[in-house]
């Protein structure tokens, strides 16, 4: 090998992004490593430290941050030098729904992991069109909910998911407002008071005054209740900036 090239394969090869060819920029990698002599406790870490925004957070939201080396190698090629084509993790992301009980977030990291396979040459803008849409379609949401969110057109995945929290706890509290309002008009339009074996001797004496208290305490009771859920959604609201603040710090 001659001076020149010894020289430049002692230097860290470029930052690795989702659409590197991988297997060869491993190969440049470990050259690397075997030439500047770096200690094998510190391989890993050398690793990670050369790969992208992207590629990082795979490895991180996998609990791989502190593996050994074959690990993370592992998962970097599970995900960006897979078995089959990009035509078929194409149509595992076409067909992606959010699932009954996943959470928007645990959805949209999973949307994540199969726009990189399905598009690796992509530009980031562009993956993130697609990652956009597909979460826009694909969550569970409310029909109205749904629409609203495809008319917004966020523009990142990250922005998508932040305004679908939000609705999702609107949606939530509405859910909540519905049901006191069927109680309460359930209680309004029946005649008969539901008998309580502890109170007989109220419940006997109970008439029309009595019913239009028990509707005035339940309103009462619903404007708590609504005044608590418009809290619970602005508190959602800023776990989830705090949440998309740290994925970025990462």
């Amino acid at each position: 090998m001659d001076a020149t090239l010894l020289r430049m394969s002692q230097r860290p090869p470029p930052r690795f992004y989702a659409g590197t060819d991988l297997v060869l920029w491993l190969s440049r990698f470990e050259l690397y490593v075997r030439l500047a002599k770096i200690p094998e406790d510190q391989v890993t870490g050398e690793l990670l430290s050369l790969l992208d925004d992207g590629p990082f957070r795979v490895v991180s939201q996998q609990g791989l941050i502190n593996s050994s080396y074959d690990s993370v190698v592992k998962c970097l090629r599970a995900l960006y030098a897979p078995e089959g084509n990009e035509l078929e993790w194409q149509r595992k992301l076409q067909d992606r729904m959010q699932k009954p009980g996943e959470q928007l977030v645990e959805f949209a990291g999973e949307l994540r992991v199969l726009a990189d396979r399905a598009y690796p040459r992509w530009s980031s803008e562009h993956r993130q069109e697609a990652l956009r849409n597909q979460f826009s379609k694909e969550c569970g949401l409310r029909q109205s909910m749904q629409l609203r969110l495809m008319k917004e057109m966020p523009p990142t995945l990250d922005d998508a998911l932040k305004l679908a929290s939000q609705l999702e706890a609107v949606e939530e509290a509405q859910k909540r407002l519905q049901k006191d309002r069927c109680k309460t008009e359930s209680l309004a339009l029946t005649d008969d008071t539901v008998a309580d074996p502890d109170s007989c001797t109220s419940n006997a004496t109970s008439g029309p005054g009595q019913q239009q208290y028990e509707i005035e305490s339940l309103e009462k009771r619903l404007s708590r209740q609504l005044r608590q859920a418009e809290a619970d959604v602005q508190k959602l609201s800023t776990q989830v900036q705090q949440l998309l603040k740290g994925g970025d710090a990462t």
